[in-house]
């Protein structure tokens, strides 16, 4: 009897501790839609005029793993779906400028590589390389960030590359 109140007794802590972990928010994205922005996000100052009106979003490499800035973004495969697609909203460039919110981490600190894609519609698919869509892409290195917030010039770009 005292082996098995015992076992029963392991048992419950160990779903006690198992559901408090499952239950705890970790800052990240828990639900796989993308989050719900915040912070200052990415901000990219004096684009060029005949990008005026396009799309960008953009993927933080960071310590935490990828953040992305956009509008929304969803994730069927992190839901437990077969499907692979993720589809992308992006944020509309106006007046040569964009910023992008953070999806997770929104008040990320620190520093990493930014990619980033411009495309001619506000809805795409990042994962099947939405070709007649994306315009072109390119990096910043080395960006930093602090409460969420990073802002770079065009011009701050180590590359740009364009999908004509």
């Amino acid at each position: 009897m005292k082996n098995v109140l015992k076992a029963f007794g392991v048992f419950s802590m160990v779903l006690i501790i198992g559901f408090s972990f499952a239950a705890c928010d970790d800052g990240g994205d828990s639900d796989g839609d993308g989050g719900g922005g915040g912070g200052n996000g990415f901000t990219i100052t004096d684009i060029p005029s005949k990008y005026e009106g396009k799309y960008a979003w953009c993927e933080i490499f960071s310590t935490y793993g990828s953040i992305y800035g956009c509008q929304s973004i969803t994730d069927p495969y992190h839901k437990g779906s077969s499907d692979y697609t993720r589809t992308v909203v992006g944020i509309k460039i106006s007046n040569g400028s964009v910023s992008l919110p953070l999806r997770s981490y929104t008040s990320y600190s620190g520093s990493g590589t930014v990619s980033f894609e411009i495309h001619n519609t506000q809805t795409f698919d990042i994962n099947n390389f939405d070709v007649n869509s994306r315009i072109g892409s390119g990096m910043f290195y080395n960006v930093t960030f602090s409460n969420g917030g990073a802002r770079k010039t065009w011009n701050d770009a180590s590359s740009w590359d364009e999908d004509f």
